[in-house]
C-alpha cells in the first residue's frame, strides 16, 4: 500500500529513533545498518529534512537526529508529507463515478488508523548502534585573553604610522 518511497522515509525515522537518546546517527552508520547505499540514504533524509521531521548538524561528529520523539509523530505525517499511499490518491469530492463514495470512506478509514499510529510505537532501543566517542579536541583549551591583558596594538603594519601618531599625541 506504502509506496517504496514512503515505507522507506518510515523505515529510515524508526531505525534512527531506535539509537540511544543525544546520539547523532550519520549516513554511512545508516546505510550499513539498513543495507542500502549512502546516496539513496541521503535522498531519504534530504525529503524527511524538508518534511520536518530530522535535523543534521555538520562537521565532525555531526549526523542527523529527529526533532520530535516518536511518540509524537504519526505515521499518517510522514505518510503526507514524503509522497503518500500507492494506491490511493486523495479521493475526489465531485462523486462522478459510482465507487467514489467507496474510496473516499476507505481513505478516511486509513487516513484515520494512520492518524492514530505513531512512530513511536515501532522503534526498538537498539544497543547495537556504534556510539561514537567523544571528538579529541587538539590545542591547550585557551581561549581569548581576557580584556585587560590584550595588547594595544596595530592589526596590520599598514596601520603602524597612524598607531603611532596617536599613541605619541
Amino acid at each position: 500500500m506504502f509506496s517504496k518511497r514512503t515505507q522507506l522515509c518510515i523505515d529510515v525515522l524508526v531505525t534512527i529513533g531506535s539509537a540511544p537518546q543525544g546520539v547523532l546517527v550519520n549516513t554511512q552508520a545508516l546505510a550499513e545498518k539498513m543495507s542500502i547505499s549512502i546516496s539513496h540514504i541521503e535522498s531519504i533524509l534530504r525529503l524527511l529534512r524538508e518534511g520536518g521531521f530530522v535535523r543534521s548538524v555538520r562537521g565532525p561528529g555531526g549526523g542527523y537526529f529527529m526533532t520530535r520523539h516518536p511518540d509524537q509523530i504519526s505515521v499518517w505525517a510522514v505518510v503526507s508529507a514524503v509522497g503518500g499511499l500507492e494506491e490511493l490518491d486523495t479521493p475526489s469530492s465531485t462523486f462522478t463515478h459510482p465507487t467514489d463514495a467507496l474510496e473516499n470512506t476507505l481513505y478516511q478509514v486509513i487516513k484515520g488508523f494512520l492518524s492514530n499510529k505513531t512512530l513511536g510505537e515501532f522503534v526498538k532501543a537498539d544497543p547495537t548502534w556504534h556510539v561514537r566517542p567523544q571528538p579529541i579536541r587538539f590545542g591547550f583549551g585557551l581561549g581569548p585573553k581576557p580584556a585587560s591583558l590584550m595588547p594595544v596594538a596595530p592589526n596590520s603594519v599598514f596601520e603602524l604610522s597612524s598607531f603611532l601618531h596617536t599613541a605619541a599625541a
